[in-house]
């Protein structure tokens, strides 16, 4: 379907007719769709979006990359990953789970760094943080791959 943007409004064009026509056009700013203008059944406003499931090739993907970009990045990488796949793969939840539960004590200890660093072996406890934290991300992300069970040294189930 062809459509034509006028300043504020959206027409839909026919080809056949070389027109434009107003049918199908969104309701004004505080006005309401009536019986007559309802979007037709087949229009992008009428559908409703269901999640599509992941294929398993896909499922594996995402599930390690949660792992080895919470590595990498931190706890934002799960996170997101679970945001969007939670529902589209029981795998990916539970995996992007898992990698965003260890990043987010990983994340305490990192304060926790911070603080000691007053006293100087706050860098060396920082910097075995961030080695673990690569290492163990890069091990699972291995683990998924080759379709094995993940596991973290700090099972704490903040996210459940």
């Amino acid at each position: 379907m062809n459509h034509l943007w006028s300043r504020w409004e959206l027409r839909r064009y026919d080809p056949r007719a070389g027109s434009v026509s107003r049918d199908h056009a969104p309701p004004a700013p505080g006005e309401r769709y009536d019986d007559e203008r309802l979007p037709p059944a087949d229009s992008p406003s009428a559908r409703r979006t269901t999640p599509v499931p992941l294929t398993d090739a896909e499922a594996q993907q995402w599930a390690g990359l949660s792992h080895l970009l919470g590595g990498v990045l931190g706890f934002l990488a799960p996170l997101i990953i679970w945001l969007v796949f939670k529902d589209r793969s029981g795998y990916v939840s539970a995996e992007s789970k898992r990698a965003l539960n260890f990043q987010l004590v990983v994340t305490v200890g990192y304060v926790v760094s911070y603080v000691l660093m007053i006293v100087l072996i706050g860098y060396l406890t920082w910097l075995a943080l961030w080695v673990l934290s690569i290492y163990l991300g890069y091990t699972n992300f291995q683990a998924v791959n080759q379709r094995r069970a993940t596991s973290y040294p700090v099972d704490v189930q903040i996210i459940k």
